[in-house]
This record gives structure tokens, sequence and C-alpha cells, in this order.
């Protein structure tokens, strides 16, 4: 993977789709200028560029005799938002269900088809928009930083960042966590690699830096569920980098883990000495068993869980209504999900919808083998921000909202589809 950002291609559609795709990240800060919605304006932005990139690229392959020959994808997807369209309509409640198939159509489906289609299928674009996502979820941290240092005794101030809360902005930094892990290990693995941003040894040193501080933030935020899928998707990718690593690469990762492992413990000890608080940042105090016993979200969230499984138990063939399940628990015309994305397909799309969905799953990850794990870091790397995503979607998250979670879902069917047309490192 040879790939550098420059200025040149800084500014190109990757960069537009980031803005489009993290947009929830930061557009609750604009308001006071952009009276529009900015993830509707975005998209009516990078839509007809992208389906116009898609054609062009398109005809360019079906010239050079490139062909990608599965289309079981492209009509379970479309199959599965036809049924969530369709289940939408009939119930007793409007507003909701509506705003949600219409959100799903907006930029779900649009994350996902814009990603497999083009993003994709080019190397290039691959990287720059792994690059591109990177910097963004930097600047992310150090706005953060800015925010923690700037109230440094109310550590709660960290629930709002740039309008948002922990959640968001929790997933912001664990999608840069992943992969600048990613590119780091790729390093070690290869002396040939230049998928960073500078060949030095300098260079990786400021990127482990900023990957120590961007774990250190994620750490003072407080969401349990950004963290826990942050620590399982690395974990994952450093165990298939050393799995999969070049014969004299093994012992060079293996202790650039640990070394990595030890000097976030000191890191952490260090800035808790440095800044002498005297509080206990939120995430340590939201995983202490005597807060847990008693902690409202998770009771809520067993709450949610409960009647979810009722719902489906009482709809089980085609569920309550996509958008019904606030209406079914008692929530009326409002936003409201079962925070747990199989739960929320089982129940408000029933048997059929959740039947349509697991078989789109396994089209994608069908073609997975462990050649392509073995040739291809980018493979290893995307799989594990899916990964992030799909584990921090089993608990939050409503489905019309996992823009991420599908944009990846689309990165990691293209990829696959045709990783035999990206080159090995």
């Amino acid at each position: 993977m040879n790939m550098k950002l420059s200025f040149r291609n800084f500014f190109c559609f990757e960069l537009l789709f980031i803005l489009f795709l993290f947009s929830p990240q930061y557009k609750n800060s604009l308001t006071s200028y952009i009276r529009i919605d900015l993830t509707l304006l975005l998209s009516l932005i990078v839509m007809p560029i992208g389906y116009y990139l898609m054609v062009k690229e398109s005809r360019t392959r079906s010239k050079s005799g490139t062909k990608y020959s599965s289309i079981a994808t492209k009509i379970l997807f479309l199959t599965f938002t036809g049924w969530c369209c369709y289940r939408s309509f009939g119930l007793p409640v409007t507003e909701y269900p509506y705003s949600k198939i219409l959100c799903f159509f907006l930029y779900t489906m649009q994350a996902f088809f814009l990603s497999y289609l083009v993003i994709a299928r080019d190397e290039n674009r691959l990287c720059r928009f792994m690059l591109l996502t990177l910097i963004f979820a930097v600047a992310i941290n150090f706005e953060c930083y800015r925010i923690f240092l700037s109230q440094i005794q109310n550590r709660a101030a960290l629930n709002d960042v740039l309008g948002n809360n922990y959640l968001i902005t929790g997933q912001t930094l664990g999608i840069g966590v992943v992969i600048l892990s990613g590119i780091l290990l790729t390093r070690a693995n290869t002396s040939g690699c230049q998928i960073y941003l500078g060949q030095s040894n300098a260079g990786a040193a400021i990127w482990t830096i900023l990957l120590l501080s961007m774990v250190y933030m994620s750490l003072n935020l407080g969401g349990r569920g950004p963290v826990a899928s942050m620590m399982l998707a690395t974990a994952a990718l450093g165990t298939l980098s050393l799995l999969y690593a070049e014969n004299k690469a093994f012992g060079r990762m293996l202790k650039n883990i640990a070394y990595f492992t030890l000097v976030l413990c000191i890191l952490y000890l260090l800035m808790e000495l440095m800044l002498k608080t005297g509080r206990q940042s939120a995430l340590i105090k939201r995983i202490n068993f005597d807060y847990l016993q008693n902690d409202e979200s998770i009771l809520l969230r067993i709450k949610y869980y409960k009647n979810a499984w009722k719902c489906f138990l009482e709809h089980c063939f085609t569920g309550v209504g996509f958008g019904g399940w606030p209406y079914y628990q008692g929530s009326g015309d409002m936003y409201c999900h079962p925070h747990n994305i199989f739960l929320e397909v089982l129940c408000e799309t029933g048997l059929a919808g959740f039947t349509l969905f697991i078989a789109l799953l396994s089209s994608i990850f069908a073609r997975l083998n462990i050649q392509k794990l073995a040739t291809s870091p980018l493979i290893r790397i995307f799989l594990c921000v899916f990964m992030f995503c799909f584990i921090n979607a089993l608990k939050s998250g409503d489905l019309n909202d996992n823009i991420a979670l599908f944009c990846y879902l689309g990165i990691a069917a293209g990829i696959l589809e045709s990783s035999t047309k990206i080159p090995q490192t």
C-alpha cells in the first residue's frame, strides 16, 4: 500500500463524503450559521457527485474488461430497504416512522452504496478515505482536549463536544484509534508500507503519541460502549496482524504492541498525576460495581430489550412496523429505539426483515477467506473498523442513525468482492 496524502488530492470526493458521514459529530455547533440540516445538505451534494463517479468508473472498468460478478448484495440491500419502507406505512403514528424511513433512504442507503460502489472499488480512494477519516478523528481529539483542559475540574463537560454527547464523539475517536492502530501495525509488519503521513521514525513516533492521546481521551469521555468496542476491535486487529505477519516481523510487532500497552498505562498515570483533578474520570466512575447496580442507563436498556423482545414475539413474522416500536412501548410518536440493532430489526420488521438482514451480512462475509486476510492489510483494517461499529450498534444507535456502520459494511462488501484487484503490501 504505497499511498500518501498530498495537498493536491486532499480536496476530493472522499473529503465531501467524510464531511457527510461524520456530520452528526459537528452539525449541532453550526446551527446558528446554517439553518438547513447539514447532513441533508451534504447528502444532496454527495449523491449526484458519487453516482456520477460510479457510472463513469463503471464504464471505464467495462472497457478494460474488469467485472465484479455478484449482484446479490445490491439486491438484498434494496430488498431489505424496500421491506422497511413497506412496513413504515399503516401505523397508528406517522411522523417518526416516515422521518425514519426518509433518513434511511437519504443517509444510510447512500452511505452504503457510495462506499460500496465508488470508494471500495479503488485502492487510492480507499487510502484517501482512511487517511481523511483519521485526520477528522485527530481534529475531534484536539477539540476534546481543548474542552478537557479548559474545564479540567468538570470532566462532565466532555458530555458536550461540538453539541454532541460522549457516544457520538466516542464513535469518532474509536474509528480513528482502530485505523491508526492498523496503519502502525502495518508499518511494523513491512518496511515497504507508506500508508501514513511521513516515512521517518519521527513521523511514526508522532502518530503513536496521537494514538495514545486518543485512547486516553476515549477513557475520559465516559462512554462504556465505544471504549469496549474499541478495545475488542483493536485486539482483533492486533491478533490478525500477528497471525499474518511476515516471518521476520512477528517479534517486532509483538514487541511494539507490548511497548504500546506499557506506555499507555504510564501515560494514563502521568496525566492523572499532572492534572490532579481530584475527580474520578467519567468512565472509571461508570464501570464501578456500586454505580453499575443502580445505573439508570443500564436499567433503561434492559427495559427496552425486554419490551423489544416482547414486541417481536407478538409480531414475529412482519414486525410491528418500521419506526413503530416507540408507539408499541408507550413512548408515542417520537424518536426512540431498542438500543440493539438485532432487536430493532426483529421487532420492527419481523422475521422477514431479519432474514433479509442476515442474508445481506452473509452475502458479504461469505467471500472472506484466510488468503484475503493474510495478503491485504486494507481488508484487516476496514473489517476491524466495521467490527467496532457493529459492536457499538449492539447497544446504541437507531437503525437509520448507524450511517457509519452501513458505510463500513459497504466498504467491506466492495473490498471483499474486488479484493483480487487490490495490490498486496
